[in-house]
């Protein structure tokens, strides 16, 4: 059988003499999904693996299970979505077989590993112990590399369960590149603080099962909000600061009842539109009631040591 190498597609823009200091360390992955994906991911307790969709893909006949994960950073937005899943590389690349799949061009050339603990002969192997290519490891010091100037994916044949993620967080989508739908995907240009709001807001409202460390920094006096739960708890208060104080009502963010206004706010919050939102935040007394009873459902949920960390103030 005639294997494709990778040598045919790839060529080295380091020097075999110093390569080392020419790649960066590869230490995190990335899993990025579309909002709605990744509450199905928290809800079914893991990230499903799946068909390759690109049917130009050496994959895509064979019907493999992938999950996708690189360890790029998309300067122009992700086309993958906004919410991101990390992952340590030493987690998944704990398995048999390493192999060179293929390298794909759209706009910017990808080139492909499979890892996976299955056979397949129809695939070359791939030793980056040895082969020079945009994946390297060194055995001195147990470090893998990636040369950081193309494009690099993994396919993990394998589902992967949200407990090995060890960290949640959201990007930019790209503004017209999507891989789900270009033509219709609501995602796209959505930013990082927007994606953490909807995002944030999904996982109250729906009751999605966490993992309270993927959302939180732990420090020396407790458990903290991470990036993530900062910027929606800003976009949450910016909403609730436009509203002038005369259209605020009656309850107080202390209130036992509270909790189910928050969620239902954040229920109805949707994309650049904010009517639904403000009919049960403004059913507080005033702004700072609405956002003490944010601040206080969001750190019971995430399990926060002071909710003062997200705006609640006595």
């Amino acid at each position: 059988m005639n294997l494709m190498s990778w040598k045919q597609t790839y060529h080295p823009v380091y020097t075999e003499a110093n390569w080392k200091e020419q790649l960066r360390p590869l230490t995190i992955f990335s899993h990025i999904a579309h909002i709605h994906t990744a509450i199905r991911i928290l809800q079914d307790g893991k990230c499903k693996a799946g068909l390759v969709f690109d049917d130009e893909s050496r994959l895509y006949s064979s019907r493999t299970l992938v999950n996708w994960l690189s360890p790029n950073r998309w300067h122009n937005g992700s086309r993958y979505g906004n919410v991101v899943f990390e992952v340590s590389f030493e987690k998944i690349s704990n398995v048999q077989y390493y192999y060179w799949v293929e390298t794909r061009d759209y706009n910017a050339v990808a080139h492909r590993f499979l890892l996976t603990d299955l056979e397949h002969p129809e695939l070359k192997l791939y030793d980056p112990a040895v082969d020079n290519g945009p994946w390297r490891y060194d055995a001195m010091t147990k470090t893998h590399y990636w040369d950081s100037q193309t494009t690099v994916e993994f396919m993990l044949e394998a589902d992967i369960p949200v407990a090995t993620f060890d960290r949640i967080d959201t990007c930019h989508h790209h503004k017209d590149q999507c891989c789900i739908d270009t033509a219709n995907c609501d995602d796209k240009n959505t930013d990082s603080q927007d994606a953490a709001a909807q995002f944030i807001a999904k996982v109250i409202a729906s009751d999605a099962p966490i993992l309270s460390r993927h959302f939180t920094t732990q420090l020396a006096e407790g458990q903290y909000p991470a990036n993530i739960l900062v910027s929606a708890t800003g976009r949450f208060k910016a909403v609730i600061d436009c509203a002038p104080p005369a259209a605020f009502a009656w309850l107080s963010g202390l209130d036992d009842r509270a909790h189910w206004y928050v969620k239902a706010a954040l229920h109805a919050l949707e994309p650049y539109k904010s009517d639904g939102f403000n009919t049960f935040s403004q059913a507080f007394n005033t702004p700072a009631d609405a956002i003490n009873a944010f601040a206080l459902t969001m750190a019971k949920k995430f399990e926060l040591t002071d909710a003062r960390s997200l705006g609640y103030k006595d």
